[in-house]
């Protein structure tokens, strides 16, 4: 999909993360296949060994190592009381269920692709029972802040691959 075809300032917040994403990945020497909700793109679909159709925003391939990527960023839900008694509000990090629904997607695309790994990406943060679940089940997690997104987007894969891998590493994002 060509990038002169789009204008960035038209995208979802979804959507940016999505071409973020792939500038990250594609700057660590992965092949990502990605879907851009918004924009008329290749749909990736995959059935998995239930015969479910699953259609992941992006899988990424570095020789045997297959990453299906997951974006949130919509609101989750609930809030959390603290112990004070005060309500935070935690309904945009990512909880539990989100996890436990890409480990799912993860155990019925085992054949189809080959064992694949979860990446969960977010701007809004993770809650706690939520990593603990997500490092449970060697699922990664990338928080990317939305000013970090719109930096990255602009930035050109090929000749600002070493910018893009810096601002990934700031996030502490590293593969």
């Amino acid at each position: 999909m060509s990038e002169d075809r789009l204008n960035l300032d038209d995208l979802t917040l979804h959507d940016k993360a999505v071409l973020a994403t792939r500038n990250i990945l594609s700057a660590h020497g992965f092949n990502v296949r990605y879907t851009v909700r918004g924009r008329k793109t290749e749909r990736i679909r995959v059935t998995g060994d239930s015969s479910n159709v699953y259609e992941p925003d992006i899988i990424a391939e570095r020789g045997l190592f297959t990453l299906v990527v997951d974006l949130r960023t919509s609101p989750q839900r609930g809030a959390r009381r603290e112990p004070n008694g005060s309500i935070e509000d935690t309904s945009r990090q990512i909880d539990r269920y989100a996890v436990q629904f890409l480990k799912a997607e993860l155990d019925d695309l085992v054949v189809s692709l080959h064992g694949p790994h979860g990446l969960l990406v977010t701007p809004f943060g993770i809650k706690e029972d939520a990593r603990d679940l997500a490092n449970h089940f060697a699922i990664y997690v990338m928080i990317l802040p939305e000013d970090k997104i719109n930096e990255i987007i602009r930035l050109d894969i090929y000749s600002q691959r070493n910018r893009i891998m810096d601002i990934a590493k700031s996030c502490g994002i590293a593969f």
